[in-house]
């Protein structure tokens, strides 16, 4: 791996420190690898970390280049299982106070130098304790059944056969700890192939546990379209919209909390395949977009754009909120803007087909595209720009979603979209790794001429909450927020490719 060797030439934290800086879109990236793809470079990561420990361990931490670095490089290590390479970095990550994310606290717990394999065993009390009280912060629920069964197999594959009695022992705590009903992520196909392995036949039980998971992980099968114009035409939601076609009645249609399909949406990342999913995911997050955004689009001053040829490109866009809202907006400032068209891009069927309902309504534009993808496997030769017109990139809680590569992007977006580009974007502050992928894309695009509009984290106080933002009044929230705080990340810039 080229990065990885241009590291192993470097001798200084400077030079580390600017090698990682350079190549920053990669670590991110590598954090969404599987076990398949980086078993290759087991040689190369256990020299970088044991050969360079003490550049590695001077590096300034107070930088979150070097800190996604490092979290990059101990998820690497723990996902090839290389124990004195981890122990190495989780010492450093100590001293530097570096925070991780949970997976990696949970792999420490059963990874680190245990004299004794009834030590990590008896570790479980920690590790299911510490999987319940941080597991909420998790995107994907799924991630959590993932841990456990990470951490069964470890021992299944090193212990079973040397000492079988300490896995059999774990195997059942895993099926006590299940019995009690408590922890709804063991409530599934993968734990009950868990609990019935057969620890005797530990080589053949340890590969069809991992590919029972990867089914698990995997089971909700996404089938693109290849229409250009996917478009909601009929049914329930159609009638009740298309009379009234506005972005609060869009919210009003979804006026019912239902906890039950709340949790299938993933904390808002997870691809929506149910009418109900796609109206519980406006009554629980659409006043929080809807509030980001405004603040996002009021730092720009869209008159420049009278009479101007617009392109919107909607980056995720779900049901097209970005898009709506956009319009509405100009419009409320008395902006003309003529739209050339919109592009949708989206995985969910159902909300591209909604979003193209949404934007044909309110925005209106000349030309509507709807591109039905993730953005990994998105065909960029099929959005249709030209250099002449202004476009309006809309990232609304995309970017710091750890589900694609950073790297694939910045290079496409800087090879299609020639001329004036502004970029609007937007997410809720979850960590400082997660931030971090914003301003590497923003940083990405200052090679070009660049203008900054508005750069804003608000994680530490209370920007808003639902109650505040609806007029109602808060009690709490004036002080010292409430349960329902919002958090924001902003990003709004102009560069001219």
């Amino acid at each position: 791996m080229d990065v990885i060797s241009q590291l192993l030439d470097e001798s200084t934290p400077d030079g580390f420190s600017a090698k990682i800086k350079n190549n920053i879109a990669f670590f991110h990236d590598i954090l969404l690898a599987s076990k398949s793809d980086i078993e290759h470079l087991n040689d190369l990561i256990r020299e970088l970390i044991l050969l360079k420990k003490n550049i590695i361990s001077k590096l300034d931490y107070t930088l979150i280049d070097n800190c996604t670095f490092l979290r990059a490089l101990l998820y690497l290590a723990t996902r090839l299982g290389l124990q004195s390479p981890i122990q190495t970095l989780f010492e450093i990550t100590k001293r530097a106070n570096v925070d991780l994310p949970l997976k990696l606290k949970v792999a420490l717990l059963y990874l680190g130098p245990y004299p004794f394999v009834s030590n990590i065993v008896d570790n479980f009390d920690s590790i299911l304790s510490l999987i319940s009280s941080e597991g909420e912060e998790e995107d994907e629920p799924k991630a959590l059944t993932a841990m456990l069964v990470d951490y069964f197999a470890y021992l299944l594959y090193n212990y079973a056969e040397s000492n079988a009695e300490e896995v059999y022992r774990l195997q059942q705590k895993i099926n006590e700890a299940k019995q009690t009903g408590m922890y709804s992520f063991m409530n599934n196909q993968v734990v009950d192939s868990l609990i019935k392995c057969n620890i005797p036949d530990c080589h053949k039980e340890y590969k069809d546990l991992i590919q029972c998971l990867d089914q698990y992980l995997l089971c909700k099968k996404v089938v693109f379209s290849c229409n250009e114009y996917l478009i909601e035409d009929e049914g329930d939601y159609y009638n009740s919209f298309i009379g009234n076609a506005n972005y609060n009645n869009i919210i009003n249609i979804a006026h019912k909390m239902n906890p039950r399909v709340y949790n299938e949406l993933g904390r808002g990342v997870a691809i929506l395949d149910s009418q109900e999913q796609m109206l519980q995911y406006l009554y629980s997050f659409g006043r929080m977009h809807e509030a980001k955004l405004l603040s996002a689009f009021e730092t720009i001053d869209f008159s420049r754009f009278d009479s101007r040829q617009i392109e919107l490109i909607d980056w995720g866009c779900g049901q097209g909120i970005a898009s709506i809202l956009f319009k509405e907006f100009t419009e409320k400032q008395h902006c003309n803007p003529l739209f050339s068209s919109v592009t949708l891009i989206e995985p969910s069927e159902l909300c591209i087909k909604r979003a193209a309902l949404h934007v044909r309504e309110i925005v209106a534009p000349v030309k509507l595209f709807t591109l039905n993808s993730t953005l990994d496997n998105l065909s960029y030769d099929r959005i249709k720009t030209s250099a002449d017109n202004v476009k309006i990139h809309l990232f609304s809680n995309i970017l710091d979603v750890e589900a694609f590569s950073l790297t694939r992007l910045i290079s496409e977006i800087q090879g299609c979209f020639c001329g004036d580009n502004y970029f609007i974007c937007v997410s809720p502050y979850v960590n400082y790794m997660r931030t971090n992928r914003l301003d590497v894309f923003m940083e990405s695009m200052q090679k070009y001429p660049f203008n900054l509009y508005k750069k804003e984290d608000v994680f530490e106080g209370y920007w808003s909450c639902s109650k505040n933002y609806n007029k109602n009044k808060c009690l709490n929230h004036p002080l010292n927020g409430c349960e329902n705080k919002w958090r924001k990340v902003l990003r709004v810039f102009e560069v001219k490719m």
